[in-house]
């Protein structure tokens, strides 16, 4: 029956059309089409209610993947939030901005590595919400131009989330179908990345190495900088820095197969709920909402995708079209 994935394959385009075109609220596109098809695996393909719990959260066969992803997600989402608001990257990037000095050329390493560094541990758009205030900040103390190191910080971002699994939505979600561990993200795309960085930090310092000139003036207003202004406590400040450090360590040493990283990721954020003494209902109203019925939508017009075996057809056709270009 052609039908049902005529439908589903339309639902599909559809979302993505609407979302590019920006007419629709993406969560919104994604569980309309969703709907549409769930109405016809149902009516069409007369599966019953249960084969929507098993697109929004997997099977016991594939071992629940998406419930594993959205967990980590939310998870990670909690923490990040917590983290924030206690001001531990606004303090950490205060400070080695101030340890620069004021030199371009150190002031350019650390503001790039920092963008690393906090796109690999929060995620790309994160790491820009929080260094692109600060580096239009600092610039104006300093009396220079804050294009370059925007321009670097837009491009290097990308860089920091593919680092680690947690760096993005995409390396979670990706991880998680295919049972790769943390350690092994790492090795096999991280160490990439992280040479990949190095090479475009010395792109950019042969580029701009003669634009970035920094006033007397603006170099002693930056030594009076004051970093624990940002921290509002400073045990609640320590508490969250641990619980980081801890989660990290977590991720690194405790085997999947032990305790997945969406169950450490969730008792971290528990812990950190707790032990920071911040208003829980803040920090939950920070969960991005709009992401997680979108990717719902995702999962289940993905997942029927997969049931009528439409991904296995195109998988087929790109693999036969593979095959004829490399005989000729």
């Amino acid at each position: 029956m052609w039908l049902s994935p005529i439908i589903i394959i339309l639902c599909f385009v559809s979302v993505i059309v609407l979302i590019v075109s920006q007419k629709v609220n993406r969560a919104i596109a994604a569980l309309a089409c969703a709907m549409i098809t769930y109405f016809v695996l149902i009516f069409l393909e007369g599966l019953d209610y249960s084969v929507l719990i098993s697109l929004l959260f997997g099977t016991l066969e594939d071992g629940f993947v998406n419930l594993h992803s959205l967990l980590l997600i939310i998870s990670m989402m909690l923490i990040i939030a917590i983290s924030n608001d206690a001001g531990i990257f606004q303090f950490l990037a205060i400070k080695l901005i101030v340890f620069s000095k004021g030199k371009p050329m150190r002031l350019t390493i650390i503001l790039c590595s920092l963008c690393v560094f906090i796109a690999s541990i929060l995620n790309n758009i994160l790491a820009i919400i929080i260094l692109i205030p600060l580096t239009i900040t600092i610039s104006r103390i300093l009396a220079i131009d804050p294009s370059p190191f925007i321009l670097m910080e837009a491009v290097i971002v990308n860089i920091g989330g593919s680092i680690l699994v947690i760096s993005s939505i995409p390396n979670i979600l990706i991880s998680a179908y295919a049972q790769i561990t943390f350690i092994d993200f790492f090795v096999n795309l991280g160490i990439i990345s992280i040479v990949l960085f190095f090479f475009t930090i010395v792109l950019f310092i042969l580029l701009y190495k003669n634009e970035i000139k920094i006033p007397k003036e603006g170099i002693s207003i930056l030594k009076e900088f004051n970093a624990w202004n940002l921290v509002q406590d400073n045990k609640v400040f320590y508490r969250c820095l641990f619980g980081l450090v801890i989660l990290m360590l977590l991720f690194i040493f405790v085997p999947p197969s032990v305790i997945s990283s969406d169950i450490i990721a969730l008792s971290i954020a528990i812990i950190l709920a707790l032990i920071s003494k911040m208003n829980v209902r803040d920090v939950i109203s920070k969960v991005d909402l709009e992401l997680i019925f979108y990717l719902c939508g995702i999962f289940i017009i993905a997942g029927a995708l997969e049931i009528l075996g439409i991904l296995e057809a195109i998988g087929e056709g790109l693999k036969n079209i593979g095959a004829i270009f490399l005989l000729k």
